[in-house]
């Protein structure tokens, strides 16, 4: 049996395992599964979730628009697209993909997001800062991060 070589990072294979010792065991049996035929290149599973991540963040932003309208045209039904976003979007979530915006949640330092501005509030308690518009959403898969959100963080002025 032939495995392919690996001569860089770019060109490293992934061929399905999820868990390492199992791919080792099917390594040392010379397993039929570890084939050119079953590989899929890195780069080529990097463009699948560049392609998943830049899907959802429109389909948010999409949303985002859609309740901006009805609320300034509450007379226009857009249940319709709801819907239709809404199933795409559970679509998504039984596939283990999750968008998750953050506004209006507590920030934290060491939070798996980009800050883009810190702006002060007065009306905050001390101590406390608060994510206050997200720019873009951080994209899951499997509870792991693939594309971190950027936020705007407000923060208290009192000491």
């Amino acid at each position: 049996m032939e495995i392919p070589k690996i001569n860089t990072k770019e060109e490293m294979l992934f061929y399905g395992f999820k868990d390492p010792a199992l791919f080792k065991a099917c390594l040392a049996k010379q397993c039929p599964l570890v084939h050119s035929d079953n590989a899929v290149p890195a780069n080529e599973l990097n463009l699948g979730f560049k392609l998943i991540t830049s899907f959802c963040i429109e389909m948010w932003r999409l949303e985002k628009r859609l309740k901006r309208l009805q609320n300034e045209e509450p007379k226009i039904d857009l249940s319709s697209f709801f819907d239709q976003m809404q199933r795409i979007k559970d679509m998504f979530y039984r596939e283990g993909i999750v968008v998750k915006d953050y506004v209006e949640e507590g920030y934290k330092e060491g939070i798996s997001l980009k800050v883009l501005s810190f702006e002060d509030d007065p009306s905050l308690p001390a101590g406390v800062a608060r994510i206050v518009e997200t720019v873009r959403p951080t994209i899951f898969y499997n509870d792991k991060v693939i594309s971190h959100g950027e936020v705007v963080v407000a923060k208290s002025t009192k000491k």
